[in-house]
């Protein structure tokens, strides 16, 4: 299986599902759509975190080269 190259242009799409879940979130009325979207957030924040992990193992390995 082929390791995933992350660039720093992928904590976007991360950020993009916060930014939205929390806007959307806030502005929703309906409880299974907040649920909803709340989950969406979170998926964004596990997403920044495998990103994140992914940016540090490359750049630990490059400079160890």
């Amino acid at each position: 299986m082929k390791e995933f190259q992350a660039k720093p242009v992928h904590l976007l799409f991360g950020l993009l599902a916060v930014v939205c879940a929390v806007i959307s979130a806030s502005s929703v009325e309906d409880t299974p759509l907040r649920v909803g979207w709340i989950t969406i957030g979170l998926a964004g924040l596990v997403w920044l975190g495998f990103v994140g992990a992914a940016l540090r193992r490359q750049r630990r390995r490059r400079s160890s080269t």
